[in-house]
């Protein structure tokens, strides 16, 4: 019975996977794209660290709260004008209380589920500069392409836009002929809706600051990134967008303030992501970051991922790889004494989101990571200096940075879901990760937070570089997996399919499954497909109360046929989470309080601030106000994470101690 009711949630696991490739974010995805985060050997706490100071780039006198309830949000004055019911309010602060210790204080409010100041974005791209009216040839190298498909725009035709022909993008436009369907939301500061090279492809957009009016561009950026996406092709004009022909969806969320500084707060693009999911855009791009982790920003990421949108934003800027006399060097760096690694910025570093980074050309035309480029959280890289586009003015100009890296692959992810409708966003990210084109690494090293640090090719460039024909042309595999009652096994099949999604008969190769016990070890079994498939059995030989095994197909090493990797299913029976023997809540008297959990064996790790954390040995005593994170830990596999908000207040006068639930004016389960 013990083992019948375990294997009850492997059933439902396997059931709830509607991607045609499976869930992604267990396996290849992850290691690729050189997660920090995703190293098991660490608690899994996740929640934002307490900020100390004000940094820079927040608001004052405005934080936003989401309560628990969902009935106070709506009755809430100021509400957010959030699609769902998943609302922030905007709260008062308190007179002379700074924006920091009021998000604070309300954290500490049981009734509340997240709080935070207002966030300013940033545009990731560090230089842009008007090219003359006129084209003259030479600007770049020539054209290279063995296809025939060639547009006439003449930025396109003197080589450029040389990012789109070394990333074999005319292959996928000969694949994706019709793009007039696809739809691209630019979250950004507009677009000029007068542009010659964009107008016959704009559609009216959403303004998420000034709700009601048209989301006109007002500082340039958003202009360059639409061109970049999708700027109309072979008109005999300008450049050549990436998926030319699509429609273009202003979102605008940042735009000039009085002192004509950009302003992009976190709520309004929060809001525009949002609106962009429920208006069905195919892809979003977000060529903007930000240093933190803004809960709003990420559950408006994860309403449009499950929504089957695909995010792609850019890595961000900040990174100095190269110096003064290195061909690389990026020549406006204030500090170019030593290398600095900077890593991926939100919201480009959260899990779904394709993370692009940006790559140079030298003068023997090799690529090579971009100087200001970001690394860390990446997927795939683009061009990032030297990017032809739009300009407000209505003529063409001529950046730099991640911010016109991301549009290429935003176009290319818009072409691939155009092509087979079934894509879920997991999917296009998978398919964009393992087509890319390696590239050298650099042989540097620099430092990160103080650190010395070697980066990984991952780090650099997540699979490498995009390519429109191996996205298109390369097999991806599709994997289902069903366990037996007994555990031991799970019954698999593989199958190879083409770009639209219909099964390669012809095609017979070696494949790997790799099973994985997470934390523990890995099987690799070699099979064979025939006629575009396999089926048979997998071993998993679960024997432990707790298990975190994820099955995946891939290609084997060296056999001569590459595969996009299939998703991972993912069986598990993860430890209990901790609880707390008294819960959160208000109380007039210090509290002790205990950890346990229902897993024999297992251990729980504590922490205060979701980055430094210690192994529980004996209970807690919470004299002031408390939130504390617990999670469980067995055979190196974590429980979810339990969170407990703890209130202490004077007892009125009169008044009992308090001790346990006596004293308890609130309280309620934790976790």
């Amino acid at each position: 019975m013990r083992m019948k009711k375990r294997w009850l949630h492997v059933t439902l696991a396997t059931a709830m996977m509607l991607s045609p490739f499976l869930a992604w974010s267990s396996g290849k995805v992850h290691a690729e794209e050189g997660n920090r985060n995703a190293w098991s050997s660490s608690p899994p706490f996740s929640m934002p660290s307490s900020l100390s100071t004000q940094p820079a780039n927040v608001v004052s006198g405005k934080v936003w709260v989401k309560y628990k309830d969902q009935a106070r949000n709506g009755s809430s004055v100021g509400m957010f004008a959030a699609v769902d019911s998943d609302s922030f309010v905007e709260m008062p602060l308190v007179a002379g209380e700074n924006v920091i210790s009021a998000v604070e204080r309300y954290k500490r409010d049981p009734a509340v589920a997240a709080a935070e100041p207002e966030y300013l974005l940033q545009y990731a791209d560090p230089a842009v500069m008007e090219m003359p009216g006129h084209v003259t040839n030479g600007s770049g190298s020539p054209t290279v392409t063995s296809s025939i498909y060639r547009p006439n725009d003449p930025y396109y035709v003197n080589g450029s836009q040389w990012g789109l022909s070394v990333t074999e993008m005319t292959y996928a436009w000969e694949r994706v002929p019709e793009r007039s369907s696809i739809r691209i939301a630019i979250v950004d500061s507009g677009v000029n809706p007068n542009h010659p090279d964009l107008a016959e492809s704009l559609e009216a957009g959403y303004n998420a600051l000034d709700e009601g009016q048209p989301p006109v561009d007002d500082s340039g950026h958003g202009t360059m990134v639409a061109g970049i996406a999708a700027a109309v092709t072979n008109n005999g004009i300008g450049i050549a967008g990436a998926a030319g022909g699509a429609r273009i969806v202003p979102v605008k969320v940042g735009k000039k303030d009085a002192s004509n500084k950009d302003y992009i707060p976190s709520s309004a693009v929060a809001q525009g992501i949002r609106w962009a999911a429920d208006n069905k855009v195919d892809v979003i791009n977000i060529s903007l970051g930000m240093p933190q982790n803004s809960q709003m920003i990420k559950e408006a990421v994860d309403y449009a991922l499950a929504r089957n949108v695909v995010i792609v934003a850019a890595a961000g800027n900040e990174s100095n790889h190269w110096l003064f006399g290195e061909p690389a060097d990026f020549p406006t760096r204030e500090d170019n004494s030593y290398r600095k690694f900077a890593w991926t910025v939100y919201p480009a570093r959260y899990e779904g989101v394709v993370s692009v980074g940006s790559v140079s050309r030298l003068a023997n035309n090799a690529l090579t990571i971009s100087d200001f480029s970001n690394i860390g959280k990446i997927t795939t890289v683009a061009q990032g200096t030297g990017v032809y586009s739009t300009a407000l003015s209505g003529g063409y100009a001529s950046g730099a940075g991640t911010s016109y890296s991301s549009p290429m692959v935003a176009g290319l992810a818009a072409l691939l879901k155009t092509q087979n409708k079934n894509l879920s966003s997991q999917d296009v990210h998978h398919i964009l990760l393992d087509s890319s084109q390696k590239l050298d690494v650099p042989p540097i090293a620099g430092y990160y937070l103080g650190t010395y640090y070697s980066p990984k090719y991952q780090d650099y460039y997540g699979g490498g570089l995009m390519n429109g024909k191996r996205a298109f042309t390369m097999p991806r595999l599709r994997m289902t997996a069903v366990p037996e009652p007994d555990g031991r096994q799970a019954n698999v099949t593989v199958k190879a399919l083409d770009d639209k999604g219909n099964l390669l008969r012809n095609l017979s190769s070696e494949i790997s499954v790799t099973v994985n016990h997470e934390d523990r070890y890995k099987q690799n079994k070699t099979v064979s497909l025939v006629n575009g498939e396999w089926s048979g059995p997998v071993e998993l030989s679960v024997t432990d109360d707790v298990y975190d095994i994820t099955i995946q197909a891939n290609d084997v090493p060296g056999s001569g046929n590459e595969f996009i990797e299939s998703g991972a299913a993912r069986f598990s029976k993860l430890p209990d989470r901790p609880k707390a023997s008294i819960g959160s809540g208000t109380y007039t008297a210090p509290q002790t309080v205990t950890l346990s959990t229902a897993t024999p064996g297992a251990r729980i790790y504590v922490t205060y601030d979701g980055e430094n954390s210690y192994e529980y040995e004996g209970p807690l005593t919470i004299g002031s106000n408390t939130t504390f994170y617990a999670a469980a830990m067995k055979n190196g596999i974590w429980s979810e994470t339990a969170e407990y908000v703890y209130t202490i207040q004077q007892a009125p006068a009169g008044g009992g101690g308090g001790g346990g639930s006596a004293g308890c004016c609130a309280g309620g389960g934790g976790g």
